[in-house]
């Protein structure tokens, strides 16, 4: 047996009868299959979260140079700017010189979960548009991006949290049938 089977014959023991049966009565519970799939995909999509919503644009193309605004910090300087610090590609001058000169590949939503969107036709909080598929906040944020950015935290503090409650529900519901008797 080579070293990467031993491996994931540790990792990954034959499972015993109780276990398949528990596996074959959850697979049989076609709500809760097909929750735990659509959970798994959602989770997977807020890992991506940058390259969902972000406001840096994915691919810069700019005078035959490519750049990667998402991995990278791009100094304004490089697109014909005059500061030294990283690039505001909403910066009407900054987004004039890299169209003219190249182009922009810009995520899906182009707002991070802290852009404030200055140019809303109607007061914050405004509706859902072509913008801003959610709406935006009381502060002009994108309801969206942050909702992409608070799941991708939020999931992995609550199962950090989980098996202490548990266990306290556990422990309270022996606490109640013990007194029971």
């Amino acid at each position: 047996m080579s070293n990467w089977t031993a491996t994931l014959t540790a990792l990954f023991p034959k499972p015993t009868p109780i276990q398949k049966r528990r596996l074959a009565n959850f697979r049989a519970n076609g709500r809760g299959f097909w929750s735990l799939w659509l959970f798994l995909l959602l989770f997977g999509l807020a890992l991506m979260a940058e390259v969902i919503a972000n406001d840096s644009p994915l691919l810069v193309s700019y005078q035959g140079q490519l750049y990667a605004p998402v991995v990278q910090d791009v100094p304004e300087e490089t697109f014909g700017g005059f500061l030294p610090t990283t690039a505001d590609y909403r910066d009407p001058f900054i987004a004039d010189e890299i169209n003219a000169n190249g182009w922009m590949l810009w995520p899906p939503i182009r707002f991070s979960y802290n852009t404030i969107n200055y140019n809303l036709d109607v007061p914050s909080p405004a509706p859902p548009s072509a913008e801003n598929w959610l709406g935006t906040d009381d502060q002009g944020r994108d309801v969206a991006a942050r909702v992409i950015y608070g799941f991708r935290i939020s999931v992995p503090v609550r199962a950090d949290s989980d098996p202490g409650q548990l266990r306290s529900g556990r422990d309270r519901w022996r606490t109640a049938r013990f007194l029971r008797r």
